[in-house]
């Protein structure tokens, strides 16, 4: 029946409208993660306290990017993220908690070094998906499951931003000696 009405309908536009009206009908909500996203919690790793006291966001205040083992501490960076997240982390079908997680990653990094020479091929090469499976990794915060590798994205804009921010308010608090 509604085949048929279709095709009655089909010069005016409102096929479309059927059609678009039976998708979103089926479609679970999660699909349009903008907008569930809004009304929702977000996958994330946790809050960020203490940066003064990580190692690798230490180094990087006194690195220039480019330098010599910038991206390495940005991959640091990450996976002490990871490692004090309280979330579960999903590979394989199963669960792990952060240490764990945190070391797989170590791992795979150690392993596969040569194909991660910055932090976003890190995160795409290595930190995202199984190699033996090709499923990607997964985090799992509270009622929400989201892939590993958007987030670990996300985290690393949010670190250059930290950075940036960080590396301003130092030079404005340094005090400005002029020699006459």
């Amino acid at each position: 029946m509604l085949m048929r009405d279709c095709r009655i309908l089909k010069g005016t536009g409102l096929a479309v409208f059927f059609v678009l009206a039976a998708v979103f009908a089926w479609c679970p909500p999660a699909v349009f993660c903008e907008e569930a996203e809004s009304d929702q919690e977000r996958c994330d790793l946790g809050p960020l306290t203490d940066l003064d006291k990580s190692p690798a966001f230490r180094r990087l205040l006194k690195m220039e990017p480019g330098a010599p083992g910038y991206e390495r501490a940005r991959i640091d960076f990450l996976v002490e993220r990871v490692r004090k997240s309280p979330a579960d982390f999903i590979w394989n079908g199963q669960a792990f908690n952060s240490a764990r997680a945190a070391l797989h990653m170590q791992y795979k990094y150690v392993k596969y070094r040569s194909e991660a020479s910055t932090a976003e091929d890190f995160v795409a090469n290595i930190a995202s998906r199984s190699r033996k499976t090709g499923r990607l990794y997964l985090i799992e915060t509270g009622s929400m499951t989201c892939e590993l590798r958007n987030l670990l994205f996300e985290e690393l804009e949010r670190l250059d931003r930290l950075l940036e921010e960080k590396k301003k308010e130092t030079a404005n608090a340094e005090p400005h000696v002029e020699i006459l």
